[in-house]
């Protein structure tokens, strides 16, 4: 009998230490949740078209449906991990963010908000979401995208958040809706690269005070990996390729099989606007680390719509002015982070 307990004993304290040594991994969402809008007017902005009398016909049940449908995303997605960092552009308000984490299993979490009012015409910003268990924050700031020969250009700011993490080390979160294609992929360029100037001159800042730091970035680029304002712009090279002398990698990654190979169908295409970069220290440290160096696109069958001719794409909200009902013209990317070996 002392023999059997002795032997108990040991087992159990290798257990434990191979549990200690275990990494936790936590999930980091970041979504386009088309045209999360509060169905008042805001008289600030352009928003009258999803207002009950407006276009879209955007009423309180549509509303509470739109939020409803975008946490049962956000909590599919965190079936077996908590979440660490969500990010979401085409959002509204703030109120929408506090609406949305109070919908569904999000209200299980600890959750804050970092979001400011940015100064485009429709009134669309970007939002953090953040695990107050996970992540303590120690400022924000919101980098705004001028143009100096268009005093009338005006886009989403570029979302800054800096804070201290559980296991003890700082990242610098940035959340991105970069211009839109609207007006011709060629022709709307220039805005993109300004914006990915900002955003390169806030991580050369950094890296330059810390080669070691931990930078994530997240957003709709409304522009592919292979574009001038990834590539040669904010200098995001593709994981793919790691180099010595690579400061920035791109980590978002296709299916490896299947049909659906982007996060966003356009034109018969799929392709990644949505994208995720991290810093060399996320894919090389030992403590803040980015599982398997990828991001990947997220989707179940709810998620999706098929046509007649079996062509799959998201399942939209709205298409045009017409309610579907679905979920959103985009489907979220994700990654995750382990917090030490």
């Amino acid at each position: 009998m002392k023999n059997l307990l002795i032997f108990l004993f040991i087992c159990l304290a290798c257990t434990s230490a191979f549990a200690k040594k275990m990494p936790t991994t936590y999930k980091v969402i970041f979504y386009n949740v088309e045209n999360l809008f509060d169905p008042t007017d805001d008289p600030k902005t352009i928003d009258e078209e999803f207002t009950p009398e407006g276009t879209y016909k955007y009423n309180e049940t549509r509303y509470k449906l739109h939020l409803e449908h975008t946490a049962k995303v956000l909590t599919t997605m965190l079936e077996t991990e908590q979440p660490l960092f969500f990010g979401f552009s085409e959002i509204e308000n703030k109120k929408v963010v506090e609406d949305l984490i109070k919908t569904g299993g999000l209200q299980n979490y600890h959750l804050g908000i970092v979001h400011q009012e940015s100064p485009d015409a429709r009134g669309i910003d970007v939002g953090l979401v953040y695990n107050k268990d996970l992540f303590t924050l120690i400022s924000q700031e919101f980098l705004v995208v001028k143009s100096a020969d268009d005093a009338d250009f005006k886009t989403r700011d570029i979302l800054h958040a800096k804070g201290k993490l559980k296991n003890g080390e700082i990242i610098d979160v940035f959340v991105n809706h970069w211009p839109s294609r609207r007006e011709g992929q060629v022709e709307s360029e220039p805005r993109r690269i300004l914006a990915a100037g900002v955003l390169k001159a806030a991580t050369d800042k950094i890296l330059l005070a810390n080669p070691n730091a931990n930078i994530l970035m997240m957003g709709d680029f409304n522009d592919y990996p292979t574009d001038k304002s990834i590539i040669s712009t904010l200098g995001a090279t593709p994981i793919s390729e790691m180099s010595a002398t690579s400061k920035l990698y791109n980590i978002i990654q296709k299916p490896e099989t299947g049909a659906i190979q982007g996060s966003h169908f356009y034109n018969k295409e799929w392709g990644f606007l949505d994208q995720m970069m991290v810093s060399k220290a996320m894919v090389d440290s030992k403590k803040t680390e980015v599982m398997n160096k990828r991001a990947e696109v997220f989707f179940r069958d709810f998620m999706i719509y098929t046509n007649k001719e079996g062509v799959q794409a998201p399942n939209r909200f709205y298409a045009g002015p017409k309610f579907i009902g679905g979920y959103s013209d985009h489907f979220p990317i994700c990654t995750s982070i382990s917090f030490g070996k």
